[in-house]
């Protein structure tokens, strides 16, 4: 009988993971698996534990809020913390903000889908390498714009217009320089609004 060596060990493939679905995830939760006081969020078919807000990133959380509100068309849902769908069903993305349309009816069967979806936010202070990670799957999903609030360098990344799996618009903004989603012009303030 041969015996493995160290060398052969190392060799071997490593152990297939399973991937969870969002009707997995249903499922775990309705069974009492999951503890509905800890938040996960489901990535590429792994639950991640998301990570809470330090001070001023829930500062600037409530801030961005703010914002919005005040600028908001009246058709615009703004919501926090929430899951989107975007037709993958091993991705249910919770992101920090997200504008959708304010379909609330249909919101009691069904997240804001991709056709609903002006904006994605994060609030990037211990979660960047996962924040930058979601940059090719939003593009390829056609999420319309995301923003990553940079915490700890005091800007805001835009990644705009989709196609073919990537984002063709990048811009980094900081200080004095105009925020505006790209659907609603008239909604615009300054980065500097946001850190103030």
């Amino acid at each position: 009988m041969d015996n493995l060596s160290p060398d052969t060990a190392t060799d071997l493939p490593p152990p297939a993971q399973y991937r969870f679905t969002i009707d997995n995830v249903y499922q775990m939760a309705d069974a009492g698996i999951l503890d509905p006081d800890i938040r996960f969020e489901l990535w590429d078919g792994q639950l991640l534990l998301m990570s809470p807000f330090r001070p001023f990133g829930s500062y600037l959380h409530s801030k961005l809020v703010e914002l919005f509100y005040a600028h908001r068309p009246a058709h615009i849902e703004i919501r926090s913390e929430k899951p989107i769908d975007i037709a993958d069903p091993h991705f249910l993305p919770e992101p920090d903000i997200s504008l959708t349309d304010a379909h609330r009816e249909s919101r009691k069967h069904q997240h804001p889908g991709i056709r609903d979806i002006y904006l994605v936010v994060e609030i990037s202070d211990t979660t960047k390498t996962l924040d930058l990670a979601k940059v090719a799957k939003y593009a390829a999903a056609q999420i319309l714009e995301y923003w990553i609030v940079d915490v700890s360098e005091q800007n805001v990344t835009v990644y705009r217009e989709p196609l073919h799996g990537s984002y063709q618009s990048k811009s980094i903004h900081r200080d004095e320089d105009q925020l505006a989603v790209e659907a609603f012009p008239d909604m615009t303030f300054k980065v500097s609004d946001i850190f103030a």
